[in-house]
């Protein structure tokens, strides 16, 4: 008799170490989770922000382009002076 209450007494502590540890896996998975997600919307962003500073870039660059074609242009034509 004391045999079995002993094996229902370890029986009982398991069970309840085992859904402490199902808890905590579950706490840790849910941790995991948050933690990816901010790191790929991270990640969008930075990617964004360099997509955004590479257009801003080539815009520049049209900008120059144009303003040089238009000097040069101005210059072919024989105005001295660009407008403005």
């Amino acid at each position: 008799m004391a045999l079995t209450k002993t094996l229902e007494a370890q029986h009982s502590a398991a069970q309840m170490t085992i859904q402490t540890l199902e808890n905590k896996v579950e706490t840790l998975e849910g941790m995991l989770k948050v933690a990816e997600e901010a790191l790929m919307a991270k990640t969008l962003q930075e990617e964004e922000a360099k997509e955004m500073e590479k257009q801003e870039v080539q815009f520049k660059e049209n900008e120059e382009k144009n303003e040089k074609e238009s000097l040069t242009e101005m210059l072919a034509q024989g105005n001295p002076s660009p407008p403005g």
